[in-house]
């Protein structure tokens, strides 16, 4: 009946990103940040019939996001009108005024985690040493500040810590060296067995006080899970993947499970590690890029990811089901399938390293017969099937395009 135009240029770039989310201990409800409505705003998800709306209206972005233990508020961390100085307030969980908890004029404060009583925040501030930062504790009950951590030396940074309070941390001297530590009783426990040697630490799990998993690079290309025991010092490597460099570890408690996000190639894997038996199996996953797992107290997986033709969207996989998708965010009035799913090129480096680069296809009745070259930026950087709406744009147009790695691309070596 009606004739409508081509899709201009400028509709692939109205599509909403999530920023972050959080799910309450009793799975009924999912808060996450998106700019849906025109700006950044925290918008309420009830997980029973999968309705959503906007709590706020302040048109900032979200630097973090975690329930209180009841459920009845959100601690969240919001910067001003793009400063990236987060501050810290409560928020109630259906909606309202903002209540300061944590901030300062060019301060900076970034939530760590809640304690399991859901009485103490842990968090990583600029303030008093804008340098190298603070790690420091803050009483939900009594408003008490302590500053745990002095930073020294380089940016310290939080990562978790034990019911008893003991910490976990790393410093911050360059992408490729930011190694970790554990302090334990006024002892401070260094994370590797050579801290000189460059190396990253990152992702950490106390399981009880006296072990700790975590994932680093040390004597490595990629990085493995390891744990030590924080009585001995004694460190121990779990996993033996060469293919695969692990990023990003949740925990779930009731199973003893490690779910570990792999961003080896084009694409990420999801694999399972059994604490109690050792075993790592790989598991599917509904999307190319994860950017944040959370596995809830049912042991139900929650997921922000995205992919080459599809946006960032949030998904659950309950026990013994399939993915199942919380949002379903596209480009308005453009259909999936005339976007362009790369294809993966492979070819071998000097040492018979192979090397992966993706190929968009340009939109087969717009072809104009011309290539683009696109390089990535970096160094540690690689080209991978993450959403990108200028890459859509383009082969919409006619413009087919090559997007290679090379040597010196994370994941691909070090060494060109």
């Amino acid at each position: 009946m009606f004739s409508f135009p081509k899709p201009s240029y400028e509709q692939f770039f109205h599509t909403y990103p999530i920023q972050t989310f959080a799910v309450s201990r009793d799975e009924q409800q999912l808060m996450y940040s998106t700019n849906v409505s025109g700006s950044y705003e925290v918008w309420r998800m009830n997980l029973s019939n999968g309705f959503s709306q906007p709590i706020t209206s302040i048109g900032q972005s979200n630097f973090g996001m975690t329930f209180s233990k009841d459920g009845q508020s959100l601690i969240t961390s919001f910067d001003n009108d793009g400063d990236e100085n987060a501050q810290i307030y409560a928020l109630p969980a259906n909606g309202g005024e903002l209540l300061p908890l944590l901030t300062g004029e060019s301060d900076r404060f970034m939530i760590g985690e809640l304690t399991d009583d859901g009485n103490t925040l842990y968090y990583t501030t600029s303030k008093d040493n804008s340098t190298f930062l603070n790690i420091c504790s803050y009483d939900l009950v009594t408003g008490h500040q302590n500053v745990m951590i002095e930073g020294k030396d380089a940016a310290h940074m939080f990562l978790t810590a034990s019911k008893s309070g003991k910490v976990a941390y790393m410093k911050l001297f360059a992408n490729s060296h930011s190694p970790g530590f554990i302090l334990a009783d006024g002892k401070t426990i260094p994370l590797a067995n050579d801290n000189e040697q460059s190396h990253n630490v990152s992702g950490g799990q106390f399981i009880g006080e006296d072990t700790f998993y975590y994932l680093t690079n040390e004597g490595s290309e990629t990085s493995e899970l390891v744990k030590i025991d924080v009585t001995t010092e004694k460190i121990e490597k779990l996993t033996d993947e060469p293919h695969e460099d692990f990023t990003s570890m949740s925990y779930d408690k009731q199973k003893q499970l490690l779910y570990l996000v792999s961003s080896s190639g084009v694409e990420d894997t999801l694999y399972v590690y059994d604490i109690q038996t050792g075993t790592l199996v790989q598991t599917e996953l509904p999307v190319s890029i994860v950017e944040k797992l959370h596995i809830g107290e049912s042991g139900a997986i929650y997921l922000l990811g995205r992919g080459a033709t599809s946006p960032f969207n949030l998904y659950r996989k309950r026990e013994n089901e399939k993915w199942v998708p919380l949002t379903e965010f596209s480009i308005p009035g453009i259909d999936q399938k005339e976007l362009s799913e790369p294809e993966m090129i492979t070819y071998r480096s000097f040492d018979d390293t192979e090397i992966e680069a993706l190929y968009f296809k340009a939109h087969r009745e717009n072809n104009n017969g011309k290539l683009v070259l696109w390089p990535h930026g970096g160094p540690q950087a690689s080209e991978r099937k993450s959403f990108r709406a200028m890459f859509q744009a383009m082969t919409y147009a006619g413009f087919s395009i090559i997007a290679p790695n090379f040597r010196g691309s994370s994941n691909y070596g070090k060494r060109s």
